[in-house]
């Protein structure tokens, strides 16, 4: 066995997120890199490496490691990378041209951005191997350097080459590369490509798993292997790279890749598409660091990952429980998956135990995992609640309680009040809920009474509310369960209201709307004649208080000055109601005259009067009514009892008679002649209504506005050509009629 020239380190401990694939480092292709602190001075074929890389897309070709270098010329093992393509080989130290070296070189075209493993073999000279995540590639070969490996005094170097190659730095992340003095066979990268090693694995010369996560170090795992010291602070980061504890594959035949966690759950992948063959199914032996997004299951210590060697390719997922992961309830559980190791989430599928699982057509890269479909919310309390005398509590007896006076019985029991809380545990489930009420024990001998008889002064409505703290519900006469309630109506009203543990209150609530007088003084001016004073009343002696704003309080008083006065008054309902009015003097008659110009119908007579309160003198000498019949002026002469004047008018007579006709066709056909049908007439209604039936008695026409003519339509449609019924009921202000009739439609 060979061995490389070491110092003799001590390995860093691994921090808390070596689960799954761990952490990776970033390089920003521009200046950082890895020195190993010395050479491979002894490094010689075969030789083999293997390293996971996540490529960012650049132009040339950029240097994964170099065991060493020197500034004479080629040395050592190397391998270089590009966009689209893999370099292998090594040097003899003479110089630096093709004849100093030799190559090989494989295609990698669109891996750029993903995650890919390669793998290079220098099983001797002239036979250099490369594997594209296990699969061996068609390599083009360059160089003639001869069979020696000149191992220089340089430092071995990950991410930059020999000092001359500069501007060759690597751009992308990096995960599990390993150096081993062997010539790897293809069914071993295909066996470890995608589980962490020991480290102890015979002819390892050296494992970097990259899980540091901080400092200048990179670890290696192998017994006095070297570390390597950060140059130029390439990044620590999260691997997502697919990697776990232990994996299977489908021996890259295109069948089924089925593997088992250590728990005994089966886990079976289906490839679905024709491809690039290889198919890898990884188990992590633990539980995630990040579980955001689920609830963990007691028992099911482990996730598991997928990947194929060609992206994307279709797959379907199989997984049969067994054991503890079997045990819980159907749909109870439920797979939960995320893109990789450094996802910052993981999201439920909707596929649950039944008792499997099974998950058709999904894609790489994928991880997944056994979780709780979700804990279903239990309000396990009630709402903060009121109780009369003591307040029962019963929850699930399938539950194990914690409660806060130190009872574990599902049943408790409360006297005072307070807070309470509990603590609640499925057995099977391992949900834990917590909840917390206010308790407030009601004193069945305190409770108030709510009744209240009310009377509702100048309103239409009255709103009452029996709203109380702690109570359970509310009962009206009417089986309103509502704690307010708006009433427009006199009446008595019943309800109750009930608080848990059967404590209520019952009680009856009278409302009166007591009838206001709108005005209690029936006008709203008096006059004063000269020095005389004015009688003011209320309409009714029956109101229980009054008060005039001359401080008097019987039901009528005088006043002698003029102004602006008022009254209040209060009904036996406890109502009060203010009214005002004026005291004016009293105007010259001439102001306001009394009669006017009018007419009476020919042939009819009309009796004029004076309107209360005044005398009237006739042309005849009476003071009495006045009969007049046709046309004539007449002088009047009138009297308050306070001022005099005279007046003139004059009644004319008037024809009353109102003629109303009809057509007995017409032609709606919209050209401006005769497409309306309806009276022809001069009269003025009061009252308009014309109704139009078909043959069949049925009404298409209605109208009650005598700019609203019957057009011969209906329904918006056409009538048909053809005899129809009218009707005509009318009213004027001299006379009244109803009117019948045929018309006839032509279009």
């Amino acid at each position: 066995m060979r061995y490389l020239t070491l110092f003799i380190l001590i390995c860093q401990s691994l921090i808390a997120q070596n689960v799954g694939s761990g952490g990776a480092l970033d390089f920003d292709g521009t200046d950082d890199y890895i020195d190993f602190n010395q050479n491979f001075t002894t490094a010689n074929f075969p030789f083999s490496f293997t390293v996971w890389l996540k490529l960012d897309s650049y132009n040339g070709s950029r240097t994964l490691f170099c065991t060493n270098h020197t500034s004479a010329g080629y040395s050592g093992f190397s391998a270089n990378i590009s966009s689209t393509d893999v370099n292998i080989g090594f040097g003899d130290g003479n110089c630096y041209a093709s004849s100093c070296r030799r190559s090989a070189s494989a295609n990698i075209s669109g891996h750029v951005g993903k995650w890919v493993h390669i793998t290079g073999v220098f099983q001797g000279p002239s036979n250099l191997h490369i594997y594209v995540n296990g699969n061996q590639q068609v390599v083009s070969t360059s160089g003639s350097g001869n069979s020696q490996v000149h191992n220089a005094s340089g430092n071995g170097t990950i991410g930059t080459g020999r000092p001359l190659a500069t501007g060759r730095y690597y751009d992308g992340q990096m995960d599990e590369l390993t150096f081993w003095d062997k010539a790897l066979t293809q069914g071993e990268i295909r066996n470890m490509m995608c589980h962490k090693l020991s480290g102890n694995e015979p002819n390892l010369l050296a494992y970097y798993r990259f899980d540091n996560g901080s400092g200048s170090t990179l670890s290696n795992l192998v017994t006095n292997g070297p570390d390597g010291t950060l140059v130029n602070g390439p990044a620590w980061v999260l691997s997502s790279a697919p990697i776990g504890d232990r994996s299977y594959h489908n021996g890259y035949n295109g069948t089924d890749a089925g593997g088992s966690s250590l728990s005994g759950d089966s886990v079976v992948i289906h490839p679905t598409a024709i491809g690039i063959p290889g198919t890898h199914l990884y188990f992590i032996d633990s539980k995630p660091t990040n579980t955001t997004g689920i609830n963990p299951v007691v028992g099911i210590d482990y996730y598991f990952g997928v990947f194929n060697s060609e992206f994307p390719k279709v797959y379907d997922l199989y997984v049969i429980p067994s054991g503890t992961t079997a045990s819980h309830p159907n749909n109870t559980l439920q797979l939960a998956t995320r893109p990789h190791n450094a996802s910052p989430s993981w999201t439920q599928t909707n596929r649950k135990n039944t008792p499997n699982y099974s998950l058709p057509g999904e894609t790489p890269m994928s991880q997944y995992i056994i979780a709780f479909a979700g804990c279903p919310p239990i309000d396990l309390l009630p709402d903060d609640s009121a109780s009369c005398d003591s307040l029962y509590v019963t929850l699930p007896s399938n539950m194990n309680y914690t409660w806060s006076d130190g009872s574990r019985s599902n049943v408790n029991a409360f006297i005072n009040s307070g807070k309470v809380w509990v603590s609640a545990k499925d057995p099977v489930s391992n949900c834990v809920y917590d909840d917390t009420m206010n308790v407030n024990i009601i004193n069945s001998s305190n409770l108030p009474s709510l009744s209240l008889d009310t009377a509702v002064c100048g309103g239409s409505s009255f709103t009452y509310d029996i709203t109380m703290n702690g109570a359970l519900d509310y009962r009206w006469f009417d089986g309103s369960a509502r704690s307010i309630r708006t009433f427009s109506n006199n009446g008595s009203y019943w309800f109750e209201v009930r608080f848990p543990g059967g404590c209520s209150i019952t009680d009856t609530l009278n409302v009166k709307f007591p009838t206001l007088t709108t005005d209690p003084v029936a006008d709203d001016e008096f006059f004063i004649c000269g020095q005389d004073t004015v009688n003011v009343q209320l309409r009714s002696n029956t109101f229980p208080e009054i008060l005039w704003s001359n401080g008097e309080t019987s039901w009528e008083t005088e006043y002698w000055q003029i102004g602006t006065e008022w009254v209040t008054t209060k009904n036996v309902d406890g109502c009060w109601q203010t009214d005002s009015f004026e005291i004016l003097p009293t105007p010259p008659l001439s102001d306001h005259p009394v009669f006017a110009d009018t007419s009476v119908c020919a042939g009819q007579s009309l009796l004029l009067s004076a309107p209360t309160g005044y005398t009237a003198t006739w042309p005849n000498g009476t003071t009495g009514d006045y009969l007049v019949s046709g046309d004539k002026n007449i002088r009047v002469e009138l009297s308050d009892g306070c001022t005099e004047s005279v007046e003139y008018f004059s009644v004319s007579k008037y024809s009353c008679e109102c003629d109303v006709m009809f057509g007995d066709a017409f032609t709606p056909d919209g050209d401006g002649l005769n497409d309306y049908f309806g009276p022809v007439t001069k009269c003025e209604f009061l009252e308009f209504n014309l109704y139009v039936y078909n043959r069949w008695g049925q009404e298409v026409f209605t109208s009650h506005d005598e700019s609203m003519l019957f057009d011969g339509r209906w329904k918006s449609e056409d009538l048909p050509v053809g005899v129809y019924i009218y009707k005509f009921v009318f009213r004027t202000p001299y006379t009244k009629g109803t009117e019948h009739g045929h018309v006839t439609i032509i279009r």
